[in-house]
Parts: structure tokens; sequence; C-alpha cells
């Protein structure tokens, strides 16, 4: 299976964006009603500048406490990503996940 057919089985609306100066508070509301686990932060809804994962925020409320819900998205977001094509297949994708760990 590739990517783009698992994309176009959960719909295209299933890939959300934020913008980085979104506050991360907005971005966990975003996820938690969308029942998500991450967003793309990009500033022009295309480029990726990098991802914010329920696990980001996870480990820096641990750190930090709940004031770090305040900061903005570009703080906390994950920069470097690692990214694949809509032909790529499944079974890459899982190799290049299992390979970033």
């Amino acid at each position: 299976m590739q990517v783009h057919q698992i994309l176009r089985s959960k719909g295209m609306a299933s890939v959300y964006t934020v913008m980085p100066g979104s506050r991360v508070a907005d971005a966990a509301r975003l996820m938690s009603e969308r029942r998500i686990g991450a967003v793309i932060v990009s500033d022009d809804g295309k480029r990726p500048l990098g991802i914010l994962s329920e696990r980001d925020i996870v480990r820096d409320v641990g750190r930090r406490g709940g004031e770090c819900l305040g900061d903005k998205v570009e703080q906390m977001m994950t920069r470097n990503i690692t990214t694949c094509s809509p032909d790529e297949s499944a079974d890459s994708v899982l190799a290049k996940m299992t390979a970033g760990r």
C-alpha cells in the first residue's frame, strides 16, 4: 500500500496544520477535538516547518508544568522532520519511522 492510498482512505482533512505562532494550548485543543496525535507546523499550509506531537507537549508539561501551554508552537515543535512522498510504500515509511525512533 502506498502513502497516497492511506491518506485517501482517511480523507485529506485528516492532515491538520497550525501556524508556528499559534499557542501550544490551541494546538493541543485541536488535537483533542480531532482525536489526532500530531499536527504539522506550517506558515502557508503547504510547506512543513516542523511537527508538534502529543509527546512533545507531555514532555514539556512534565518538565515545566502547565505554563508551557502558553508558549508558541514554534518553541516546542520538532524542527528536524523526515518526510515521505505520496508514492512511497507503507513499508518504506515504517522503516524510516523505526530508524528515526
